[in-house]
């Protein structure tokens, strides 16, 4: 390898690895504001992040970005001004990565796919949801009563 290579792999491992020491964060529906980018998916990935939180918690998140805390979906202007555009230029097509810096958190990948993959993955891992049938009873929904990013 070279160090260009070993540059490159040590910023694709940087944001994997933050990730395993993050601390479990709570996102208050009255404190928590959705910052939708600006890939072809974003607002969908916000609709479908927000049924699904709907389903599990009974309320959902509304769009803003001066709230107290943030969920950032895709890639927009404040997320690139907090995160810087390194990670999202070293994001593949359809590579997803969800993590948390303070009281934000990113749901974030390349190309225009990337971002749903993201909030697939949230779901998933923080809220316990699965997809298992295209049809009413095909989903696994996990009551809560607070939307939590587990860290992982």
């Amino acid at each position: 390898m070279n160090a260009k290579s070993n540059t490159t792999l040590l910023a694709a491992l940087a944001v994997p690895f933050a990730t395993l020491f993050a601390a479990s964060i709570e996102f208050p529906f009255g404190e928590t504001g959705l910052v939708i980018g600006r890939e072809a998916t974003a607002k969908l990935a916000a609709e479908e992040l927000n049924d699904i939180v709907k389903r599990s918690a009974g309320q959902g998140f509304a769009e803003g970005d001066e709230a107290k805390r943030r969920i950032f979906i895709g890639h927009s202007a404040a997320a690139e001004a907090i995160i810087g555009t390194n990670v999202f230029n070293r994001l593949l097509n359809e590579e997803s990565v969800v993590f948390s810096k303070g009281n934000d958190l990113f749901l974030i990948g390349g190309g225009d796919l990337g971002p749903l993959w993201a909030v697939y993955d949230f779901c998933e891992d923080s809220l316990g949801y699965r997809w298992y049938l295209d049809r009413s009873d095909g989903e696994r929904i996990v009551r809560t009563d607070v939307v939590r990013f587990n860290g992982t």
